[in-house]
């Protein structure tokens, strides 16, 4: 008997068997107890111990292979983690994410100038409204448009949202009105055309200035005598003095230097107005190819200019959700549909508001209905290294502050904050079309659950603080309006105190892995600080009529409340130094030691040290 026979009646003798037999063999078969993992290098999934999977089976015969089809990507969690190995293409594509977003604001803000408010019409102001109430009301508010297109980050924004919103909302904002703009008015071209209007900027140029500027003036051989003759009379007045005088000459070519450069800042604005990635924007949990990335930077002008010689030794990651895009952008609509369950081990630090990027998982989600996602957070890695955000700047800023006299604490004070920013931007998902059901996020205290715990007392105490200044409100009847509920030190956005509720009663998508305890009783608050409310009524509505006095009282006992928290250290397991965590990011051996040895220099010698230019 032949192989071929011999095979075809072994297969004749199994496909005999009963389909629920040969369902419970190949689940059997295809499953793996840690699930499959994804290698962003491969493209491929892995077992955990990084082996091949193996689905022989599969190929034994056509109607196994129909029978086995998608079996395994639906019988198994798909596991994602931050992609570390291609840490120089993250750091280009954070900063030049954080550059669009950037010059988006800096357009809108000229709406707020004389020539150019006008387009701020009653129609565009009631389709924003429209699309979005709660922030289309900004407009209609006693202040400047600018309130609306660059918010006081010192306000709401500065504490995890941006008029009680999650960011990502509030660039979609911005978003949608520069396309609003573009398609239903002449705005981008006439700014367009104001910006490469050379004698404006000459104009403006030459009126900063205390005295004109002679462009095209020469100076006479006599002028050039009489002058050189007075300055040798003052060198000789002043021989301690060590600077010298510039020439005219020299005079002209730096300021016609300068004025080159400002001309040419004009004309790259220009140029980013008339991008496609204005508009269309780059989305921040893309994974660029470097052609994709070089063209995002030439075309909105994005600096290439690093110069901060730390950050390229610094290991920067994309995140594990911008994996799980970059892998269901590539699959086929059948693999799209097999997959079931997805878990994101966000357990490194990432670029490019890592935070809302499960936005970019919602179409998915929405073709097909079984798909379940699990974004599991890591709070140690993610917020307790140090108060720096994500983006290239701040992260670099951390080099000069480091590992002061603080390096042993966990910088709780931004706790409250960095929780905040990861919850608005959940419940953002849901916002923007995820099916119920479909996403939840885990916060991962791992490895020190009980330390996570204590941390989480904080955010409670946050919490509880934005009650008690809503429940003042209510008691007082008293309606201060969006722009009069953020505005104090004690908000953090507009769900935080309802999100945290939910999370500790269990009915929430959004959990811990620790104990999160009760909730504080804000009531003990307000009896203390019978004026936490801040505003009073006024003749004209309300205002910020709170006495000074009864201010600073409310103010300092919320102040006393994050003050405490400096004074937490990290227990085992957790390193002995939190700035620890962060040095493990420092690719170079010799550098990482050097950091960690830092402890010992004053800010300035660490800021020469490590931030120095390439």
């Amino acid at each position: 008997m032949s192989l071929t026979d011999r095979t075809r009646r072994m297969n004749l003798g199994f496909l005999a068997l009963p389909r629920e037999l040969r369902d419970a063999i190949y689940q059997y078969y295809v499953i793996e107890f840690d699930g499959y993992h994804y290698h962003y290098d491969s493209g491929k999934f892995r077992t955990a111990d990084h082996q091949h999977i193996d689905l022989a089976l599969m190929y034994t015969c056509t109607t196994v292979a129909k029978e086995m089809h998608h079996l395994a990507l639906g019988s198994n969690i798909l596991h994602f983690s931050t992609i570390e190995t291609e840490p120089e293409r993250a750091l280009r594509y954070d900063g030049a994410v954080a550059d669009v977003n950037s010059k988006r604001i800096d357009t809108l803000d000229m709406l707020c100038t004389p020539q150019f408010q006008h387009y701020v019409s009653a129609e565009l102001v009631a389709k924003v409204s429209n699309r979005f109430p709660r922030l289309g009301s900004l407009f209609h508010e006693p202040f400047h448009h600018h309130r609306v297109f660059r918010p006081n980050f010192t306000y709401g924004p500065g504490r995890g949202s941006c008029w009680g919103e999650a960011k990502s909302t509030y660039r979609t904002l911005q978003h949608f009105i520069l396309n609003l703009l573009a398609s239903e008015t002449d705005f981008i071209e006439t700014l367009a055309n104001y910006y490469e209007d050379h004698q404006r900027v000459r104009d403006e140029w030459v009126a900063e200035r205390d005295e004109p500027i002679e462009w095209d003036s020469e100076i006479s051989e006599e002028e050039e005598e009489v002058k050189e003759e007075e300055e040798e009379e003052e060198d000789n007045d002043e021989k301690e003095k060590e600077v010298e005088e510039e020439s005219q000459e020299q005079v002209k070519e730096r300021e016609a230097k300068a004025f080159q450069d400002r001309l040419q800042e004009e004309l790259d604005k220009a140029s980013v107005l008339r991008s496609p990635y204005l508009m269309s924007g780059a989305y921040p949990w893309s994974i660029p190819s470097d052609e994709e990335l070089r063209q995002i930077c030439t075309d909105v002008a994005v600096s290439n200019n690093f110069n901060h010689k730390m950050l390229t030794e610094i290991q920067w990651r994309f995140s594990a959700a911008a994996a799980a895009i970059h892998f269901f952008k590539s699959a086929s609509q059948s693999i799209r549909q097999g997959a079931r369950n997805v878990v994101l081990h966000e357990d490194k630090r990432s670029v490019a508001n890592a935070e809302c990027h499960i936005l970019g998982l919602v179409p998915f989600c929405s073709q097909n209905p079984q798909l379940r996602i699990q974004r599991r957070v890591n709070v140690w890695r993610n917020f307790s290294e140090a108060e720096a955000d994500s983006s290239v700047w701040e992260f670099a800023d951390l080099i000069g502050e480091g590992a002061d006299d603080r390096h042993n604490q966990t910088y709780g004070t931004s706790i409250g904050e960095n929780y905040c920013k990861w919850i608005t931007e959940a419940y953002a998902v849901y916002d923007n079309g995820m099916p119920a059901g479909s996403f939840s996020l885990v916060f991962d205290g791992e490895p020190a659950l009980e330390q996570s715990s204590q941390l989480f007392e904080y955010v409670k105490t946050d919490a509880a603080w934005q009650i008690a200044q809503e429940k003042w409100f209510i008691d007082h009847k008293l309606n201060p309006g969006l722009e009069g509920s953020i505005k104090h030190a004690f908000h953090m956005s507009l769900i935080f105190p309802q999100a945290i509720e939910d999370m500790i009663e269990g009915t929430s998508f959004i959990s811990c892995n620790f104990p999160t305890g009760g909730l504080p009783d804000p009531e003990p608050i307000i009896r203390k600080n019978r004026r936490i409310g801040v505003f009073t009524p006024t003749a004209s509505g309300y205002g910020v009529g709170m006495p000074a006095h009864d201010y600073k009282e409310a103010y300092k006992d919320f102040s006393d409340s994050r003050a405490e928290r400096n004074t937490i250290e990290t227990l085992p397991p957790l390193p002995a130094s939190l700035f620890n965590l962060w040095v493990e990011d420092v690719k170079r051996e010799d550098l990482r030691q050097a950091l960690i040895n830092s402890s010992n220099l004053t800010l300035e010698e660490r800021y020469y040290q490590f931030r120095a230019p390439c």
